[in-house]
């Protein structure tokens, strides 16, 4: 039987501090952390980054420096809190180039993907995900599979291909890329997406996490969860629907905040 520990959660100070958390919460919405207020300092350093990307698995983290070099990291200690690194003191470069898109998104198992200001969406498989090294399915330039984007004021990811965004009047919308193993441009629901939830324009930062759970953190730092029962299919289906349910906060503290792996137990 597999046993659901928790959600690795990660915030960055405005001084580079990198802070670890675990929300052992995640399937339910309860209250329940390891390392609550303030969290760990695993790491430092990370305010030469423009973005910071999670790589949804292992502990994989992604850094876009403003001159587009793409650097890998590994945080060993993700499920703890240890603060133990693969590719340290300013990770692995394993590409250029990413300062061309305005919003960067990883669905996990090396896949990520970058919106360009006009909208378009392209999709890149990083090959070497798992130890940096800059092996790529897709390198330069990526693989265009949609276009449209710049509708969207936020845009994440789920897992197996879900993405969803959020427009400027709070609508969230689902889709579905079908072919976001192999970059091939095939999608369930395509043109616009389903539209599954409203009023996410209340939120500052809006990031996804294990088995449909969202999180949200409003503008006074308080952490708001939900999970979308309906992420396989886009059914408007929830656990905790208007307004979520608030599972902590300070998280205004942090200019970025994202989540990492789920930690699953074999017992």
């Amino acid at each position: 039987m597999t046993r659901v520990v928790g959600t690795a959660i990660y915030g960055i100070k405005p001084d580079g501090d990198l802070q670890w958390y675990r929300h052992d919460g995640v399937q339910n919405g309860g209250a329940f952390w390891t390392a609550g207020e303030g969290g760990k300092k695993v790491s430092g350093g990370w305010d030469i980054y423009s973005k910071v990307v999670s790589g949804r698995d292992s502990g994989v983290i992604y850094g876009i420096k403003p001159d587009g070099d793409l650097q890998w990291y590994r945080h060993d200690g993700w499920q703890d809190g240890g603060a133990f690194w693969t590719a340290g003191a300013g990770g692995n470069r394993i590409s250029g180039g990413w300062d061309i898109y305005r919003t960067v998104f990883s669905i996990g198992q090396g896949v990520i993907y970058g919106i360009k200001p006009n909208g378009d969406l392209q999709w890149y498989r990083h090959d070497g995900w798992q130890d940096g090294t800059a092996r790529w399915t897709a390198g330069a330039g990526g693989n265009r599979v949609s276009g449209g984007w710049d509708i969207y004021d936020t845009v994440f990811g789920g897992y197996l291909g879900v993405v969803y965004g959020i427009k400027p009047n709070g609508d969230l919308h689902w889709y579905r890329h079908d072919g976001w193993q192999d970059g091939t441009a095939r999608w369930t629901a395509g043109a616009g997406g389903i539209r599954i939830s409203g009023g996410w324009d209340i939120y500052d930062t809006v990031f996804g996490g294990y088995d449909g759970a969202i999180y949200g953190i409003k503008p006074n730092g308080d952490l708001h969860w939900y999970r979308h029962n309906g992420w396989r299919d886009g059914a408007a289906t929830w656990t905790a629907g208007a307004g979520g349910k608030k599972i902590s906060g300070g998280w205004d503290i942090y200019d970025a905040v994202f989540s990492g792996d789920t930690y699953l137990h074999l017992v």
